[in-house]
């Protein structure tokens, strides 16, 4: 059987569609970039360790992680709205099976889609996000404020987990790949991308990995063994063997012995 991915959009899609393809998958291609890049520095600021560095976790980077949290929600939601209308992965999808050149083609697309469970998918996820959108994101309801501020916190109102979004985003991307007819689309920004970053760039971190790396290296935390010793002996014992293991990362990161 032949490998639709591998072939050419021309060979496999009307010319009456093509350009309309064309246009509609780089679409879909920058919403999926916004979303790999907000996903990427969100589990850079998740994973830094604030507790550690900082105490207080500063407005700036809960407003940061809240607001990419936010974002990627409303991009996953836009991505499998139900209206027909819009740009979505089930409208593109029905218009790329309707603009097949033949039969032949139309057949095993359609056998991919059923193997990799495409409808299952778009609706699990269009139902998880469906009543944090409509009640908390796009609007505010009371009710539904109501029912969710006695059990948790503002910030994570019935809230998917990191988690769940991780694996949202993972579904869209695979059945993005799936509608890239002979193309090769980076779904990170370049500068997110590791090995781009190695090519060219001295310095090989992220924007977000500097920013964050900063916060280490300004903490008097880092220095404090040979800034501050007497003082030192006696902080390092409220110090888990975990966060003495992440202290010396970051001093080795900075030309600094362990501790």
């Amino acid at each position: 059987m032949i490998q639709l991915q591998k072939m050419k959009p021309e060979v496999l899609i009307n010319s009456s569609y093509l350009e309309t393809y064309e246009r509609e998958l780089e679409a879909l291609w920058w919403q999926l970039i916004q979303l790999n890049a907000n996903f990427f520095v969100l589990e850079k600021i998740q994973s830094f360790p604030f507790d550690l560095f900082k105490p207080i976790l500063t407005p700036f980077w809960q407003l940061i992680y809240t607001s990419l949290f936010e974002t990627s929600l409303m991009i996953i939601s836009r991505l499998v709205d139900p209206d027909k209308r819009t740009l979505t992965f089930q409208s593109f999808k029905d218009r790329v099976n309707k603009n097949m050149i033949n039969k032949k083609y139309n057949l095993q697309l359609n056998n991919v889609i059923k193997r990799i469970s495409f409808e299952i998918k778009i609706l699990n996820i269009r139902k998880r996000v469906k009543e944090v959108r409509n009640k908390r994101l796009a609007h505010y309801d009371r009710k539904w404020i109501k029912k969710y501020m006695s059990k948790l916190p503002q910030k994570t109102l019935a809230f998917p987990s990191l988690k769940e979004i991780k694996d949202m985003r993972d579904t869209l991307n695979s059945i993005f790949n799936l509608f890239c007819f002979g193309h090769g689309k980076a779904i990170l920004p370049v500068d997110y991308i590791s090995k781009a970053r190695y090519a060219y760039d001295i310095d090989n971190r992220s924007d977000i990995e500097i920013l964050l790396d900063n916060i280490a290296k300004e903490s008097p935390l880092l220095k404090m063994p040979e800034e501050q010793p007497n003082y030192w002996s006696e902080y390092r014992k409220t110090l888990s063997g975990k966060e003495i293991n992440i202290l010396n990362q970051y001093r080795k990161k900075f030309g600094l012995s362990k501790v």
